[in-house]
């Protein structure tokens, strides 16, 4: 298992990589140190320790004076002991598999320190699984860690360790464009399902000189991204004679153009662009549905919508007439990762009805 990590304070820029080897680690399952393991792990890595310099003034080196377990589980990974796969309308089999490959950790202290550790998919599939997690042992700085951030995605996202050197640009971690960085929807969805994220902020104290192996720090990674799920049936309104035809059609989703892999830890930004998923209904205008993902935001940044057509066809005195009613579907509350919301569509006469998972936070008007 190779380890490459950064650190850096306020005054303090990185320059160099610290690279860590250790071969193996065990935690015991009753949460019990095996101190001569540990110290053979702990041995191995000090033993490997190339120190990290920092360039400014004074030329101070900070080291890592300390190690830390970390177990790890990234809900929706190829991992068979565990599946998380967002519910219907059931792309099951896409969405149980991601291809992310790289795993990053931010710790932040309270004096400022702020160090970043880097795991690869390789590294993340070898390490020992310990309750469905995969279980690492970190060297990190002794200190107060007030918060730890973690998120994986997949090789079409860059990442250099040098550009995330504070707090502020870890909250502001950014994916890719949905407007730009891609040719073809299934190249956007599955990147999209390859996003992960979480946080912890429980806060641990770190003793320098120490391998921290209880307690251990436990971090789940979910799905960035929710799904929306959209169902409507014109049925009804044929049935009981309000029309003779009903369809809906121009359907389309209005997404934010990215999203940040801690959406409601962002700082203050700029307008966020806006994507346009068009869905192509025309072999289920009567009833079917239809779903995007989209990333979640603070509604004060992002306002997620859905916009379609209601088209009618009805007889009056003998005369046949088309009536188009263009409607949006907007979310009012915050769109949670990891999340599924459906939204059911009852259309009949020139009313449409809704409900669904969350039918409080919809707003539904004509356009």
């Amino acid at each position: 298992m190779t380890l490459i990590g950064s650190v850096a304070t306020t005054s303090m820029k990185l320059s160099k990589v610290a690279i860590f080897s250790i071969n193996q680690y065990i935690i015991s399952v009753m949460r019990f140190r095996v101190i001569s393991i540990i110290a053979v792990a702990f041995t191995l890595l000090v033993s490997s320790l190339v120190f990290v310099s920092c360039d400014n003034k004074t030329d101070i080196e900070l080291i890592c004076d300390a190690s830390v377990v970390v177990e790890l589980n990234v809900l929706g990974d190829r991992n068979p002991d565990v599946q998380y796969v967002l519910p219907d309308p059931g792309m099951g089999d896409i969405e149980a598999v991601s291809l992310w490959n790289t795993l990053v950790l931010f710790f932040e202290y309270s004096n400022g320190n702020f160090i970043t550790r880097v795991i690869s998919r390789a590294e993340y599939d070898k390490a020992l699984i310990h309750n469905s997690h995969r279980c690492f042992l970190l060297p990190i700085l002794s200190g107060k860690i007030t918060t730890i951030y973690a998120a994986a995605f997949g090789p079409e996202q860059s990442f250099e360790v040098a550009k995330f050197d504070d707090i502020y640009s870890v909250k502001n971690f950014k994916t890719l464009s949905l407007v730009s960085d891609f040719s073809t929807d299934e190249e956007r969805e599955m990147y999209m399902l390859s996003l992960f994220s979480g946080i912890d902020k429980t806060g641990y104290t770190i003793n320098p000189n120490s391998d921290n192996s209880d307690p251990h720090i436990v971090i789940t990674l979910n799905r960035l991204v929710s799904k929306v799920d959209l169902q409507y049936d014109f049925i009804e309104g044929v049935e009981n004679g309000a029309y003779i035809s009903g369809s809906l059609d121009h359907l389309f989703f209005e997404l934010p153009e990215y999203g940040c892999f801690f959406p409601f830890e962002i700082e203050p930004i700029n307008q966020i662009g806006h994507y346009f998923y068009a869905i192509d209904v025309s072999s289920c205008r009567m009833n079917g549905r239809a779903y995007s993902y989209v990333f979640p935001f603070l509604d004060s940044y992002f306002d997620t919508r859905i916009n379609f057509d209601v088209e009618y066809k009805v007889i009056n005195s003998g005369v046949l007439s088309t009536k188009i009613v263009p409607y949006e579907c907007l979310f009012t509350e915050d769109l949670m990762q990891g999340s599924w919301h459906k939204i059911n569509l009852s259309i009949s006469g020139n009313t449409v009805d809704y409900n669904g998972t969350r039918p409080w936070a919809i707003k539904l008007r004509k356009r």
